[in-house]
């Protein structure tokens, strides 16, 4: 899960990956997918997302989630970085 709260630079990741190794050095990516980035009108609030992917073992696992570079024309902030909050990672 992840906190949207616009009005503080906080929206939703544009894009996650999902990566798995058996060394934690080379990792290959299992699973990944691309978001639109919050709407001016949307609500803000945690915002749940799944990422599924055949079974595997694994030693590590790595989550990359891809912030917003640029805030929107319509914010405040236009122009400057947007952050990513994550609240939860669960893996199953």
């Amino acid at each position: 899960g992840t906190l949207v709260n616009k009005a503080s630079y906080i929206f939703n990741p544009l894009g996650m990956k999902v990566l798995v190794s058996e060394d934690g050095e080379n990792f290959t990516e299992v699973a990944s997918a691309e978001y639109e980035p919050a709407a001016q009108d949307s609500q803000d609030g945690i915002v749940d997302y799944t990422l599924t992917f055949p079974e595997t073992s694994a030693r590590y696992l790595k989550v990359i989630a891809q912030n917003i570079e640029s805030l929107p024309t319509w914010h405040h902030a236009a122009g400057r970085k947007g952050y990513v909050f994550v609240d939860e990672i669960i893996v199953k």
